[in-house]
């Protein structure tokens, strides 16, 4: 009914590390499916995890993969995935991990019609490696399992959160280390769920991306994108409910290297009713960098909602500062996001502040930010509203 894959064999002085064995299949009725057992190997790169048994029966949750083996020529053995879960209930399995690095994470399986997808496996990094992805929730009940942390490298990344099915949140995507992209966040449900957030980018490189958040259904808000460490740009904003949600925040930059360190953009409210998400601020410029953007605001859905306001540009100790993002549209009735203000700069080259969104029937226009030049203020509504003002 429940059975574990046994570990893999020893490979010899220079032979790749044999994979564990996978997980047996839970019973016909109820049980879990076995975990996969453990990839070995003392010589060449080590052996590959084991698959988790899958939950053959109505109930029961899939195993998780097995651990990658360690290897002494310095490759680990990629983890095993999860198994699936039970048709009627149960959770995916999780992935399983890398722990020495240089291959990938397991990914998690799905749930099938009830239960939480399965979490991805852990990789500890090295250059094009992937933490694995979350699972899928429950056709009609569960959320979407987190993506993995990935250790970092140059054409790595986190692994992605997994998506709801009808009714749940997104899984949530994972941690990037350093010089990759952090993990995407998860869809909500299609009907109800949040999205889930973007993985943060700890340090990032030149064309380093935190992950973005992931969309709404029908009802429900965007999830935030991630933050971005250095020389990098925050993960946009997921877009809110179709019917009613708010877009979700663009996610921060802390440093800025050459102008590059921008904040990311909010989502926007794509449904009847929401406002959108704030735009990221910029990173700081130090040792003569510029400071980076700030990120624009989202638009609001289309009746009834605020837009987004436009992130602060990033300051700087001896160059110009980062310019502040623009804000975003208001729906039909609402009012127009403020534009971002530009970040200071010590050196007096303060960059242009944002633009403020503009109203569309009913509200006010926000108001430009403050900068070299300020940005403009946003129109009034075309029946009720006022304009709003240019910044200083």
């Amino acid at each position: 009914m429940i059975g574990n894959g046994g570990s893999g064999g020893i490979g010899g002085p220079d032979s790749t590390g044999l994979p564990g064995g996978a997980g047996g299949a839970g019973g016909w009725l109820l049980g879990d499916g076995g975990n996969g057992g453990a990839g070995t190997g003392v010589g060449g790169a080590g052996g590959s995890g084991g698959q988790g048994g899958a939950a053959a029966g109505l109930f029961g949750s899939g195993g998780t993969g097995g651990a990658g083996g360690f290897g002494n020529s310095g490759t680990g053995g990629p983890g095993g995935a999860g198994g699936t879960g039970g048709l009627l209930i149960g959770n995916g399995g999780n992935g399983g991990y890398d722990i020495q690095g240089g291959a990938f994470g397991g990914d998690g399986r799905n749930a099938r019609l009830i239960g939480n997808g399965g979490d991805g496996g852990v990789e500890a990094g090295g250059p094009g490696t992937t933490g694995g992805d979350g699972g899928n929730g429950g056709w009609l009940l569960g959320n979407g399992g987190n993506g993995a942390a990935d250790g970092g490298g140059a054409g790595s990344a986190a692994g992605a959160g997994g998506n709801a099915g009808l009714i749940g949140n997104g899984g949530h995507g994972g941690l990037e280390h350093i010089d990759g992209n952090g993990g995407a966040g998860g869809n909500g449900g299609l009907l109800f769920g949040n999205g889930g957030h973007g993985g943060a980018v700890a340090f990032g490189g030149a064309g380093s991306i935190a992950g973005a958040g992931g969309d709404a259904g029908l009802f429900g808000s965007g999830g935030n994108g991630g933050f971005n460490g250095y020389q990098g740009v925050g993960g946009n904003g997921g877009a809110g409910g179709k019917l009613f949600g708010d877009g979700g925040d663009g996610g921060d930059c802390a440093e800025s290297n050459g102008g590059i360190g921008s904040g990311g953009r909010g989502g926007s409210a794509v449904g009847l009713i929401g406002n959108g998400g704030s735009g990221g601020v910029g990173g700081v410029g130090r040792n003569a960098n510029a400071g980076g953007s700030g990120g624009s605001g989202g638009n609001a859905a289309w009746l009834f909602g605020d837009g987004g306001a436009g992130g602060s540009g990033g300051s700087s100790d001896t160059a110009a500062s980062g310019a502040g993002g623009n804000g975003g549209t208001a729906a039909l009735i609402g009012n127009g996001g403020d534009g971002g203000d530009a970040g200071v700069s010590f050196a007096g080259m303060a960059g242009p502040g944002g633009n403020g969104g503009d109203a569309r029937l009913i509200g006010d226009g926000g108001d430009g930010g403050r900068g070299a030049p300020g940005g403009a203020g946003g129109m009034g509504g075309s029946l009720f509203g006022q304009d709003g003002s240019n910044g200083a």
